[in-house]
């Protein structure tokens, strides 16, 4: 198989998965979200699903975090897209 018609069936993969993705969120609800947690180490990023934005301490229970404010540690919580996280643009 050729590299054009490699790059299009993965784009048709993701395509695929993007429609999965959707679909699942119009059933449960549950949207994406990045979470981020910034410490004095450095940062590491996640993803999850949540039906609504999720609190610092709702994230940090979810992906079982050692999250410490009182130590200047930050978790920043946005909201994401499939698209986002699948590296494709919707037409």
């Amino acid at each position: 198989m050729n590299p054009a018609d490699k790059k299009q069936q993965a784009n048709t993969l993701r395509l695929q998965a993007l429609a999965l993705l959707e679909q699942a969120t119009a059933i449960d609800g549950l949207k994406p979200y990045r979470v981020t947690h910034a410490n004095g180490f450095g940062t590491a990023e996640y993803l999850g699903g949540f039906d609504h934005e999720p609190s610092a301490e709702e994230a940090a229970a979810f992906f079982e975090l050692n999250f410490e404010p009182d130590r200047d540690e930050v978790l920043t919580i946005r909201l994401t897209s499939w698209e986002a996280i699948l590296g494709i643009k919707k037409l």
